[in-house]
């Protein structure tokens, strides 16, 4: 069995009044993420829409870079979340960066109850 550390970040956590701060935040991140050589890591945004909207352009801009400088040797994944993908700035949705992406529905109301019952069971 491999080991994996995780790492989750949420986003507003980057979300500074001082200049710079956030930048300087992501980049400490992915420092921690490549530091681990003996495992490889997932780094997870959750609600990567706070900070990749086009209004966060030295957010956007210090993200891409970091994704862009993961090598192989660094064992880092990125993956993120976000409940509104159109708000994702195309900068980050380019090929080698964020460009796969998996779409989960919403539940229909009867499936959701089915899925509570069930749960109560076990």
């Amino acid at each position: 069995m491999t080991e994996v550390r995780f790492i989750m970040a949420d986003s507003k956590q980057f979300l500074s009044r001082l200049v710079g701060e956030g930048e300087k935040n992501i980049e400490g991140l992915f420092s921690l993420a490549k530091k681990s050589n003996e495992y490889p890591t997932v780094l997870f945004f959750d609600d990567l829409h706070v900070i990749c909207d086009k209004s966060n352009k030295g957010l956007i801009s210090t993200l891409s870079a970091e994704i862009d400088n993961l090598k192989p040797n660094h064992r880092v994944l990125v993956v993120c979340a976000t409940s509104q993908p159109k708000k994702i700035d195309e900068t980050l949705r380019r090929s080698g960066r964020l460009d796969k992406e998996i779409a989960f529905e919403i539940p229909k109301t009867g499936h959701r109850y089915l899925e509570r019952k069930s749960n109560k069971k076990g």
